[in-house]
């Protein structure tokens, strides 16, 4: 008895990986094969997909082929995320709706321009809620893709949470986005917001979350030019940080001018030179001078990292009533870092 052709090929499907089988390609239908496009074009990508048999080495696979960013591989990422939101049985689509699977996914296709129709934005923000740790540390990592405010925002909430790895994505991600430059005057005030809460208790988010601010800090004040009226707002109070820095005095000298001619920015962010000790002498006399003068102008920066001042009692005798009275101000001016705050004391009583 004769062997037809299908037979060969139902014994080679079985006992060989496609990507080995000489005309496989020819013969299997879309559903078979993870990404069919690659067949000519990337074979070993191909191969490493097929063989993925887990969560790590589907992510490992879906990084490699985002790493080159060229069309057929985002193809071939947007097939498997069509893949993934498929309700079907059987392993290699339990791989593929694997949460932290898609959310790699998501992430490498809107660093591609890659949209969806919105899709990829609203998984990974739903993602952001998760309890499943693991689950929202990559959710975090994937916000650094979309970089709008409430993802800055999630981002924020997320950098509270006790577990370290995944609160130090968090405030990576807050970084990344920074560097990019996106959204640059919403991630300073988060990020000094975080330093001074205290939710936050691990010694080493702290240690980062202080090197991330003094980096950005050192950042803006280097660009500190008269015209420049970017980031300023961004100077809630901190703890303390560092000492003075020589090499700045020049900078400190043109902020300082600029502030003693009337501007209000200038007094915020000099007030919280000095509230902090960046880049001069921590003085909470200078600190409360600058910024009282900028908040009676009406700045309400200035008002939030007074209302900090008069929360702790750094320099200036607590007063819990008058810290809301000024944070009241600064939210009844549309200052969302004030709101957050009056938020989280109205949680703390």
């Amino acid at each position: 008895m004769g062997i037809n052709r299908c037979q060969i090929l139902v014994v080679a499907v079985a006992t060989v990986p496609l990507w080995l089988v000489a005309d496989v390609g020819a013969q299997l239908s879309d559903d078979q094969l993870l990404c069919p496009s690659l067949m000519d074009v990337s074979p070993s990508a191909l191969s490493k997909l097929e063989s993925a048999s887990g969560r790590n080495e589907m992510r490992a696979a879906v990084k490699e082929l985002g790493s080159r960013g060229e069309e057929k591989q985002l193809e071939c990422l947007e097939n498997l995320w069509r893949r993934g939101s498929e309700e079907r049985e059987g392993a290699r689509y339990e791989v593929l709706s694997d949460p932290v699977v898609r959310l790699v996914l998501a992430q490498i296709l809107l660093e591609n321009g890659k949209e969806a129709g919105g899709a990829y934005v609203s998984y990974i923000k739903d993602k952001a809620y998760s309890r499943n740790w693991v689950v929202r540390s990559n959710a975090a990592d994937a916000l650094a893709a979309v970089g709008d405010l409430e993802s800055i925002e999630l981002l924020q909430e997320i950098a509270k949470t006790p577990h370290r790895l995944v609160a130090l994505r968090a405030v990576w991600s807050l970084e990344r986005l920074h560097e990019k430059g996106v959204s640059r005057d919403k991630v300073l005030p988060v990020v000094s917001g975080l330093v001074t809460n205290p939710i936050i208790k691990d010694e080493e988010v702290k240690k980062v979350l202080r090197r991330v601010y003094e980096d950005i800090s050192r950042e803006q004040l280097e660009e500190l030019e008269p015209s420049d009226e970017s980031g300023k707002e961004g100077f809630v109070a901190l703890e303390e940080i560092g000492g003075g820095d020589d090499a700045y005095e020049g900078r400190i000298k043109e902020l300082e001018d600029k502030a003693k001619a009337g501007d209000v920015e200038a007094q915020h962010t000099l007030g919280e030179f000095y509230l902090l000790g960046v880049h001069v002498n921590k003085n909470y006399s200078e600190a409360l001078k600058w910024l009282s003068l900028s908040a009676q102008k009406g700045f309400a920066p200035a008002k939030t990292s007074l209302a900090n001042m008069y929360l702790s009692g750094r320099g200036v005798e607590e007063n819990r009533e008058k810290a809301v009275r000024l944070l009241l101000d600064a939210k009844n001016q549309g200052y969302a870092p004030a709101r957050r705050m009056l938020r989280i004391l109205e949680k703390g009583r």
